[in-house]
């Protein structure tokens, strides 16, 4: 029988036990080392957090901030969710039940990334509504004018990050039923297609948008963004 109680890494990462560990010394092992890993990224997912409750974008600065938050975030939540997945991917029950601190942790980076998101997204659709304010006073002055006007929206805005990444923002609609009744009314009128009867959210979004449909019986149509993050 093997003497050793040290947790050991397998094959660069990952658990396995000596033959002499007892069930208990298996999970205070696994608490150890989870918690010396997670140490210093739970106290930076709290800093985290706090800060995307606060920012406000009034500038360039700012927002090129809140992309590199918002990308360091996200990819704090992809790192943690690989940790999870090699050290309990193949773990025994009793072990996997030490896995919560890492599920907190990871939580805790993916409100702080929401929060940046939506921040993000305010800054973009504030920004839309003053350039469509914009574009109205120039058409009306091209047409009392009698000269062309040319409407170009803007469709995808590019923020690049601190440190080399980029954040990319869309934008887009959200879509939210509410009045199933009307829906259904507005089919049998044949004023909807018959895709809207299943309530497909994803498919009736895309007939809207590619429709341009901004008023839909039934429905609630929002302006919206998507935002993508990426390296250069």
């Amino acid at each position: 029988m093997k003497k050793s109680t040290a947790l050991v890494p397998a094959e660069g990462f990952g658990i396995s036990f000596a033959d002499d560990l007892s069930k208990e010394s298996k999970k205070e092992a696994v608490v150890k080392f989870i918690g010396e890993w997670l140490a210093e990224r739970r106290e930076n997912a709290v800093a985290m957090l706090e800060a995307s409750r606060t920012l406000v974008i009034t500038n360039d600065d700012e927002r090129k901030h809140a992309a590199t938050m918002r990308e360091a975030a996200r990819a704090e939540v992809k790192e943690i969710a690989e940790f999870k997945k090699k050290l309990f991917g193949q773990a025994k029950r009793d072990i996997k039940s030490t896995e919560s601190p890492c599920s907190d942790v990871e939580k805790t980076w993916e409100e702080a990334q929401k929060n940046f998101d939506a921040i993000i997204k305010k800054d973009y659709l504030d920004n839309k509504d003053a350039r469509d304010q914009a574009q109205d006073i120039l058409r009306i002055e091209a047409e009392k004018n009698g000269t062309p006007y040319v409407y170009l929206p803007e469709t995808e805005r590019r923020i690049d990050t601190e440190n080399g990444g980029y954040v990319t923002t869309r934008g887009d609609i959200e879509v939210t039923v509410i009045d199933k009744m009307t829906i259904i009314r507005a089919i049998a009128k044949c004023d909807l297609p018959l895709l809207c009867a299943e309530i497909d959210i994803s498919a009736c979004k895309e007939l809207f948008k590619v429709n341009h449909m901004t008023t839909v019986p039934g429905f609630k149509i929002a302006e919206s963004a998507i935002i993508v993050g990426g390296k250069t």
